[in-house]
């Protein structure tokens, strides 16, 4: 058995990993289906925090949006299988 080992950037927040998990096991989601998945499992989070976090992820390259839903990339899912090195990505723009 592996474990995937997940390097965090330095600008990641500790709920960046939730978000992209939830968004691995769904098609499509809006930032408030975001929050009120994540609040279901005991994860409190305000509408404008996932909305930063959203954008942050999408800036380097681990979400990407097409209107108002955001899905997973490639990238994203290699981040979460720990064959993607997020320490490589430098700051995204906020």
């Amino acid at each position: 058995m592996t474990i995937a080992v997940r390097k965090q950037g330095e600008w990641m927040s500790k709920n960046d990993e939730r978000i992209l998990e939830l968004l691995c096991s769904t098609d499509r989601c809006r930032p408030r289906d975001i929050r009120d998945e994540l609040n279901d499992f005991g994860i409190a989070l305000r509408l404008d925090y996932v909305d930063k976090r959203l954008e942050t992820l999408e800036d380097a390259g681990l979400v990407a949006s097409d209107a108002l839903r955001f899905r997973i990339t490639d990238r994203g899912r290699a981040y979460l299988l720990g064959e993607f090195d997020a320490t490589s990505v430098r700051s995204p723009q906020l």
